[in-house]
C-alpha cells in the first residue's frame, strides 16, 4: 500500500467503488432482492467512510484498510451464498480448467488458495463489485 495517498485519490477512489457497488445492486436486484439489499448497505457503508477523510488531523490509513477488507469480506460471503448454483459450478468448471496442468505441481494448500482465490475474483467479475481494500487503490 502507499503510504503517501492523498484525501482527495482516497475521496475519488470510495466515490467510484460506491458507485459500482449501487450498479451491482440494480444488476442484481430484479434476480435477488436479499443480495441487492446487503450490496447496498455495503455501499452506504463504504459511503459513511468517507466521512473518516473529512476529519482533521493525520489519516489512519491501517484503520481505514481495516474497514474495506470488512467490507471486502462481507461482499465475497455474500456472493457466495446468494449466486445461484448453476454459476458457481460454471466457475468451478472454469478453475478446474485452468488448474489441471499444475494439479501435480503444487501443493494442496496452494491449490486450494489459488482455486479460492479464482472463484471470488470471479464472482466479483461477475456482478461487476470492484474489490475496495486500498491495495487495489490505482
Amino acid at each position: 500500500m502507499v503510504a503517501t495517498i492523498s484525501r482527495d485519490e482516497l475521496k475519488a477512489y470510495f466515490a467510484k467503488n460506491v458507485m459500482r457497488l449501487k450498479q451491482a445492486t440494480k444488476k442484481s436486484l430484479p434476480r435477488q432482492l436479499e443480495m441487492a439489499s446487503r450490496l447496498t448497505e455495503i455501499a452506504n457503508s463504504l459511503e459513511s467512510s468517507s466521512e473518516i477523510l473529512e476529519t482533521p488531523g493525520t489519516l489512519d490509513l491501517e484503520h481505514l484498510e481495516r474497514r474495506l477488507t470488512v467490507l471486502d469480506e462481507k461482499i465475497l460471503a455474500l456472493l457466495t451464498s446468494h449466486v445461484p448454483v448453476e454459476l458457481m459450478l460454471k466457475i468451478r468448471r472454469e478453475v478446474d480448467g485452468q488448474l489441471a496442468v499444475y494439479r501435480r505441481k503444487m501443493k494442496a494448500e496452494q491449490l486450494a488458495m489459488v482455486e479460492k482465490q479464482y472463484v471470488q475474483k470471479r464472482l466479483l467479475e461477475e456482478f461487476g463489485i470492484p474489490r475496495l481494500s486500498l491495495f487495489y487503490l490505482s
